[in-house]
């Protein structure tokens, strides 16, 4: 435990996969009684959506779903 003594550095380190990732929901955690919630998406596609677009202003991940939803429908 910290006693305020002494100086306390911290780092904040984030890491941002290849272009091209593809984010999901590992199959392990998907059945009848817990079914997906959000479509596979590709990251930097998310990532540039949401510090580029107008998603700073409104919940990314809601908006970004519903816009692909029409386009990924067939490819679940």
């Amino acid at each position: 435990m910290m006693s305020g003594d002494k100086d306390r550095y911290s780092i904040a380190a984030f890491i941002i996969p290849n272009e091209g990732t593809i984010i999901k929901t590992p199959k392990e955690f998907i059945d009848d009684q817990h079914p997906r919630l959000f479509k596979d998406f590709d990251f930097m596609d998310f990532f540039l959506f949401t510090f580029f677009g107008l998603a700073k202003l409104i919940n990314s991940v809601v908006i970004y779903n519903s816009t692909r939803l029409l386009k990924l429908e067939n490819k679940i």
